[in-house]
C-alpha cells in the first residue's frame, strides 16, 4: 500500500508565509497539510480558505479551544497540539510529521519526494531531520532561494510512522518504545546528546552532519521581519517579545556553510511555485499579510525602549545581530539613558 503522509503546522500571525511555504511541502509529495491556526489576529483564516478552495489537499481548523484550559495547561500549546494532531492522523495516515511555518522539508538533490524518502527508509518507525539554519536576508518576504547560506545545528523535526508505540510526543523528537527505531535522514540510528547534558531531542555531535534530506529552518530572514516576529508575545506575557531566541539574529559567519541546489530541479520548482502564487485574489491577500508584518515591526520599534526596561538582559541576547538604523538609534538612546546605568 502506498504510504499516506500528512503534514501539520501550528500558524500564529503567518499569513504573509503561509502561501510559500504550503506551495513548497505540497511540491515535495506531501498528500494531505492541516493548519492548526491559533491565537491569530492577521488574515490567516482569510488566507487559507482561499488556498483550500485552490488545492482539496489542504485543510485548517482554530484550536483556540486549548486557552480554555487552566493557564499552566495552556502554555503547552505546541505538546498539546502536536498530540492531537497526531492521534487524529492515525485514523487515515500511515505518517505525520510536525513543523513550524518557519521550516521547510528539503532533498539536497532537489527532486526527491518525501514519499521517496519514507521508501528509502522504510524501516523506521520514526525519521529524525536535522535542521540547517538559513542566515538572514537583505530583503523582506523572500522566498526559499536557490544558494544560500546555512548552519548545521542538533535540534532538528521528526516523521512519525502512524502505527508506532509513541509514549510522549515532543516537539522536535518522540519518545517511542524502546523496540521502535528511530533513524536520522542517512539511515542511522538516532543517538541522543544525554551524555553530554543535553535533552533526548538533541542529536549526538558525532552523528550530527548534512545529510541528503534537512530541514531548513528561516527564523531569521530580514531583520525588519524577525524583530516583528519576536514581537509575536507568548502565553504568558500577550504582546511581548519572545524571549526564547537566546542564539539571536544570524549572519553569515562561522560555522555557515553555502548549500546551492541543481539548476534544472530548481527551475521547475521555480516555475511551479509563480504558477501557485499567481491568482490575483491570493496575491491581494498576500500583500495584506505582509502590510500586518510591517505594521507590528513599527510597534516593536515603539515598545522596544518600555521592553529593555524590564526584560534588558535576556532582551538584548534575542535582538544580538540586528543591525538596522532605526533599531540602533534606539539602542544608543536606551545605553545612554539613566535606566540603563543604573
Amino acid at each position: 500500500m502506498r504510504p499516506k503522509i500528512k503534514l501539520l503546522a501550528i500558524a500564529k500571525d503567518e499569513a504573509a508565509y503561509l502561501p510559500e511555504w504550503i506551495f513548497h511541502h505540497l511540491y515535495f509529495g506531501f498528500d494531505e497539510i492541516e493548519i492548526l491556526v491559533n491565537r491569530t489576529s492577521d488574515n490567516t483564516l482569510k488566507l487559507m480558505s482561499a488556498i483550500k478552495d485552490q488545492t482539496p489537499r489542504v485543510r485548517f481548523q482554530s484550536i483556540d479551544w486549548i486557552d480554555l484550559t487552566a493557564p499552566n495547561i495552556s502554555a503547552h500549546i505546541q505538546h498539546i497540539a502536536y498530540a492531537y494532531g497526531y492521534d487524529q492522523s492515525k485514523l487515515d495516515n500511515t505518517h505525520v510529521m510536525f513543523l513550524d511555518i518557519d521550516e521547510f522539508w528539503i532533498p539536497l538533490n532537489f527532486k526527491d519526494s518525501i514519499h521517496d524518502c519514507v521508501t528509502r527508509l522504510a524501516d523506521a518507525s520514526a525519521i529524525y531531520f536535522e535542521w540547517c539554519t538559513e542566515a538572514g536576508t537583505l530583503d523582506p518576504f523572500t522566498y526559499l532561494q536557490r544558494a544560500h547560506s546555512y548552519k548545521l545545528s542538533r535540534l532538528g523535526k521528526s516523521l512519525i510512522r502512524t502505527n508506532s508505540r509513541v509514549n510522549r510526543i515532543d516537539i522536535h523528537k518522540p519518545l517511542l518504545d524502546p523496540d521502535e527505531r528511530v533513524v536520522l535522514a542517512n539511515g542511522d540510528d538516532y543517538i541522543g546528546s544525554e551524555s553530554e547534558g543535553l535533552n533526548h531531542q538533541f542529536v549526538s555531535r558525532d552523528k550530527s552532519s548534512i545529510k541528503d534530506y534537512i530541514v531548513v529552518h528561516r527564523m531569521s530572514r530580514s531583520e525588519m521581519e524577525y524583530l516583528s516576529m519576536i514581537y509575536n508575545g507568548i502565553p504568558e506575557e500577550q504582546g511581548s517579545f519572545k524571549l526564547n531566541r537566546a542564539t539571536g539574529y544570524e549572519k553569515i559567519g562561522e560555522g555557515f556553510t553555502t548549500l546551492e541546489f541543481e539548476s534544472s530541479a530548481w527551475a521547475s520548482y521555480e516555475l511551479a511555485r509563480e504558477q501557485f502564487l499567481a491568482g490575483e485574489n491570493l496575491k491581494k491577500i498576500i500583500s495584506e499579510s505582509e502590510e500586518f508584518v510591517t505594521a507590528r515591526f513599527q510597534r516593536a520599534l515603539a515598545e522596544l525602549p518600555h521592553a529593555l526596561k524590564t526584560h534588558r538582559e535576556s532582551l538584548e541576547k534575542v535582538i544580538q545581530g540586528l543591525s538596522s538604523p532605526a533599531l540602533a538609534d534606539i539602542l544608543n538612546d536606551y545605553h545612554n539613558s539613566k535606566d540603563f546605568r543604573s
